[in-house]
């Protein structure tokens, strides 16, 4: 199997998230996977234009030709991709929010109705599984409800959200004030 994460947060490699993404992939590693961590900041994607070319021009294929391509042959090589991002704002990081924006090309004009909701079809076979990873500078779940709406869209097999609670206090010192939970699929406890 073909484990890849996606870090949205935009310190990249020395950050909370790719830490615990790593810890992740290494858990995956141990039991046969392959794996592969993409730190979007370290790749120049433009924004999405909403032009739809990608469905209606070019089906499949978005117009801009950036770095976004390699992180889409990655994203479509794997089994389960990981969608890692800090919390900003009660929400997703821009990277990986413009991140998410630009696999537009892998769905369809086609509308597709289930439970009573609508979504827009898959133009594209897209990786099995998806996992959520989130952590936050702040105690306290609350933290995490935006945050794990928007990850519901992809309907993780997991879920795992960590307060690291790194908070600035008296001139910069740090203090930990960490709480965070795992769940399968569904809403995250404390631990």
């Amino acid at each position: 199997m073909k484990f890849t994460a996606f870090n949205g947060s935009p310190a990249g490699r020395d950050s909370a998230t790719g830490r615990i993404l790593a810890a992740f992939l290494r858990g995956a590693e141990q039991a046969g996977a392959e794996t592969e961590l993409c730190h979007l900041a370290d790749y120049r994607i433009e924004q999405c234009r909403g032009c739809f070319a990608c469905w209606f021009q070019t089906p499949g294929r978005c117009v801009i030709h950036d770095e976004m391509e390699p992180l889409l042959r990655a994203y479509l090589a794997s089994d389960v991709v990981c969608f890692g991002s800090p919390v900003y704002s009660w929400n997703m990081t821009a990277l990986l929010k413009n991140f998410v924006d630009r696999l537009v090309p892998l769905k369809s004009p086609r509308l597709v109705q289930e439970d009573g909701n609508f979504d827009m079809a898959d133009g594209i076979k897209r990786p099995k599984r998806c996992v959520a990873v989130s952590n936050c500078g702040f105690p306290g779940e609350n933290n995490f409800s935006i945050i794990r709406a928007a990850f519901s869209c992809c309907d993780p097999c997991l879920e795992i959200y960590r307060n690291c609670g790194r908070l600035f206090e008296n001139k910069g010192s740090l203090r930990s004030a960490g709480s965070g939970g795992v769940s399968g699929g569904g809403p995250a406890g404390g631990v």
